[in-house]
């Protein structure tokens, strides 16, 4: 008997089907022949039914990738249905596969439909920016058919933010404020979305969007009846600083394209240009920039800040094209004012000064806003800014600040406290509470208040000072108005008083600028609005699911097969205070290792030193002129260390402390295993000390360089052991500085170390001999001696001298009667100087008085310049 099953399916047997038949029919017995007959198929008939299927199978991906490349119905039908018959789908004896371009397009409009249907309708953040496009669309013509054709259309692109999320477009019917306000609220109302959620606004800078009367943003919150939070882009404000100095310095541009003085007119062929011998200036880059993030115009003004920083060029880098002149992209401006520059043997002192501003303020500001992109620190980018631009001369702050206080923005108190409310101080955390809690006591007169920059004091030290709070009316940040003042007390009265947790919210509006390029993309080939959403939607579909499928591959490599548990709390609070790693990767170690906790420590610890050297190694050029200077010690051996940091922040910070402390503590146990008089050792020596952890002490360096994102360095330690009879003395100033060991460990700026002995026949000293010492180091700390010297009495002094070159004792002590005496006088010399705490007595005098000998001191300053380092 044949069965269907035999028939059905797209193997390759098909092609055998009358063969087989034929077989069946010589096997069979001539008995059953003819009883049989009656229920055997047709060859031809049952080909004729695999040709006459209709192609049933769904092709998203097909679709989606239409769209993604660009591809049309007919081309992608043609290339699907070569594919099928390259693999033997498809054959001369079945056709049901074939793909038509009719089943391609059905297929683009449902994957298209399905995505529209799927857009949530809840946005707290509404980040809005928009161009005008070259548009496809349908006119009907005089012969009554429609016909496309472009024409120019204004396209305002929406995302919802966090996430970067594209929420749709909309085409103004005119280009004034009120009407964007309003269609804008118009289309988040016939998308169902909740108005009453949204808290945050973002767009750039210009006064349509950002007029405190008729700006978008102030008719949004007039519509709502609600304030909202203000974030106005950054790398705006940023670009905007470089173009008005740029017209300050070669006059103004013409058209949008055109320049009107001789810098200008030379960046249009800059590229061609050969690479000249040019000067280098200095640019510090922040780090921990990921490349992937960056775009090829972005990835170029990295690369060639950093080639103008070391003077050297390299071949690969000036042939690559620095982007495109537009007036409206100001980054590929400074790529092509940069790659002028080191193509310019003798550069004029404006294209000089261009260059220095770019890569000391335009580009280092603009990597920091790329790097922490977060409206928690949107004022300290601001502040940083001013730091930056302050070497700039009376006439060019002229030009410069009057921008950066028009697009201060984030120097209102409601974008600060933000910044304050995750401040490293827990007393700024605190204070930020607190002001806030006094804001909601306010009555106010509006359910909306006018947004207005306030007065930026550019001598400020610290963000928190950029504004005087006192003349400034403080409101309340809109994004955190659903926590309760019960929330704020709990915090306030906690001993360290937690950062508040709120959404991060981007400080600029790249992210849609990569959204309007779609949109732009999507009006020259796709007529009508929904369509062209679809489009879009499906294009970022496809882009986002490769990176979907490699985080699902490298997670399964991560966590192999084992079933993943939740990181246990406790084990997370030990982990945090034990190793200082944030929450996020404690809580990452622990549940990849199913909360064993040595391992998660351990794996931690290896992450972390892979990121401190990679760290280390960009850090290392950056000048290091804080830190601390340790000392442990007792009266019989005292081991004395200097650890350098880039600021007097970090060094006061307890995980720098802990660092020191651990340092000194390692480097005091390995000098005291050397069973050494005296040892003394530079960097490179003490890198490689093994610590008790099996690490080196570079090791341990490096994992605090990725804690605190700052360059650091064991510069030097000296050791020394005291002989019988004599003792040790130590000192650090200022001695206000903890240790969280148990071991005795002293912190300061500076210190010093004496040794000293007292002879055996004195009955009843002036001093002890304790008291001694920490007066002589503490001299030593304030006058910075270089030698002992030898103790002159006072009478000898106020004799005839005759100042000679050192090293000629000899010649001294040969001297006939009646020559003139001799004397060594010199200011630097311990013995000889007036004794700090009492100027009526020398240090000579003292030790004499108490009958004790100096026999040899040390003293550190943290940061001083050595010897070594100035040959």
């Amino acid at each position: 008997m044949c069965r269907k099953s035999d028939f059905d399916g797209i193997s390759e047997k098909q092609s055998d089907v009358c063969e087989e038949i034929s077989s069946t029919e010589e096997k069979t017995d001539a008995s059953d022949d003819e009883s049989d007959n009656d229920c055997r198929p047709d060859p031809n008939k049952q080909l004729r039914k695999l040709n006459d299927k209709q192609m049933r199978v769904k092709l998203p991906s097909l679709a989606l990738a239409c769209d993604r490349y660009g591809v049309s119905d007919r081309a992608a039908a043609g290339i699907a249905s070569a594919v099928l018959q390259d693999v033997g789908i498809i054959h001369e004896r079945d056709v049901s596969k074939v793909i038509d371009r009719s089943k391609v397009r059905r297929e683009r409009c449902k994957k298209r439909g399905t995505l529209c249907a799927s857009v949530s309708n809840t946005i707290t953040g509404l980040y809005f920016d928009g161009r005008k496009d070259s548009t496809m669309t349908l006119i009907k013509e005089c012969d009554g058919k429609f016909h496309r054709k472009l024409i120019t259309e204004e396209h305002i692109s929406i995302i919802s933010e966090p996430g970067s999320i594209y929420f749709g477009h909309i085409t103004p019917t005119a280009r004034s404020s009120k009407v964007i306000a309003a269609e804008l609220i118009a289309h988040l109302s016939k998308k169902n979305v909740d108005l009453g959620g949204i808290k945050a606004v973002g767009c750039d800078g210009t006064v349509a969007n950002t007029g405190n009367r008729g700006g978008i943003i102030r008719l949004l919150e007039v519509a709502l009846d609600k304030p909202l939070q203000w974030f106005v882009c950054q790398l705006h404000a940023n670009e905007l600083l470089l173009r008005h100095l740029f017209e300050h310095l070669d006059g103004p541009t013409n058209g949008p394209k055109g320049f009107s003085g001789p810098i200008g007119k030379s960046l249009v062929d800059c590229e061609k240009l050969p690479v000249v011998k040019y000067t280098p200036i200095n640019c510090v880059l922040p780090s921990g920039l990921n490349s992937d993030d960056l775009s090829t115009d972005q990835k170029y003004l990295f690369d060639l800040c950093t080639a103008v920083s070391v003077g050297v060029c390299p071949v690969g880098l000036s042939l690559r094209n620095p982007g495109l002149i537009n007036h409206s992209r100001w980054l590929t401006m400074a790529n092509r004012i940069l790659r002028l520059y080191i193509a310019t043997r003798c550069p004029s002192d404006e294209l000089k000064t261009m260059v220095t501003f770019i890569v000391t303020v335009y580009a280092p500001a603009w990597f920091e806003i790329k790097n922490t992109a977060s409206c928690k620190d949107g004022a300290r980018h601001v502040h940083n800014t001013i730091l930056k631009s302050r070497y700039l001369t009376d006439e060019l702050k002229k030009v410069v600040d009057p921008v950066i206080q028009r697009n201060a923005f984030f120097t209102h108190p409601e974008n600060l406290l933000l910044a304050m409310l995750t401040d490293e101080k827990s007393e700024i955390r605190e204070l930020a509470l607190r002001r806030i809690m006094k804001s909601r006591k306010q009555k106010r007169t509006s359910s909306v208040r006018s947004f207005c920059v306030p007065l930026i004091n550019f001598e400020a030290t610290s963000y928190i000072d950029m504004i005087d709070w006192q003349k400034t009316p403080i409101t309340e940040p809109p994004i955190v108005m659903d926590i309760d003042d019960d929330t704020f007390l709990t915090m306030i009265r906690e001993e360290d008083t937690p950062r508040l947790d709120f959404a991060r919210y981007p400080c600029h509006t790249q992210w849609i600028e990569r959204h309007i390029k779609l949109v732009t993309e999507a009006s020259q080939v796709v007529c009508g609005p929904e369509k062209r959403d679809g489009f879009i939607r499906a294009r970022m579909h496809w882009t986002l699911k490769p990176r979907i499928w490699h985080f699902l591959q490298s997670s399964a490599r991560m966590y192999s097969t084992e079933i993943s548990v939740g990181a246990d709390k406790t084990l997370l609070s030990k982990l945090r205070k034990q190793t200082g790693f944030t929450f996020s990767n404690c809580k990452k170690a622990l549940t990849k290792f199913n909360n064993d906790y040595d391992q998660a420590k351990k794996w931690l610890v290896e992450e972390a030193q892979k990121e401190g050297w990679a760290r280390a190694t960009k850090l290392q050029t950056r000048p290091m002129s804080q830190g601390l200077v340790a000392i442990v010690a007792d009266n019989k051996q005292a081991t004395m260390i200097e650890v350098n940091c880039e600021t007097d922040f970090v060094a006061r910070n307890d995980k720098f402390t802990s660092l020191v402390t651990k340092l000194a503590q390692e480097c005091s146990a390995y000098f005291e295993a050397l069973q050494e008089k005296e040892v003394s050792l530079g960097k490179a020596e003490l890198d490689q000390i093994k610590s008790s952890e099996a690490t080196t002490l570079a090791d341990l360096v490096v994992l605090n360089v990725a804690n605190l994102g700052e360059n650091m360095s064991l510069r030097r330690g000296v050791f020394i052991k005291a002989d019988d009879g004599t003792v040790l003395s130590t000192y650090v100033h200022p001695n206000t500085i903890k240790s969280q060991s148990s071991q005795k460990v002293l912190l300061g700026k500076y210190g010093a170390i004496v040794e000293m002995c007292q002879a055996k026949t004195v009955d009843k000293p002036a001093l002890s001999l304790s008291d001694l010492g920490s007066h002589l180091c503490q001299h030593i700390v304030g006058m910075n001696p270089r030698t002992i010297g030898e103790y002159i009495p006072r009478e000898k002094k106020e004799e005839p001298v005759e100042e000679r070159p050192l090293g000629d004792e000899d010649e001294a002590t040969s001297d006939t009667e009646g020559s003139s005496k001799v004397v060594e006088v010199e200011d630097d010399r311990l013995l000889n100087q007036e004794f700090l705490l009492d100027t009526s007595m020398t240090v000579g005098e003292l030790v004499s008085l108490n009958e004790v000998e100096i026999l040899q001191f040390r003293r550190f300053a943290c940061g001083e310049e050595l010897e070594d380092e100035k040959q």
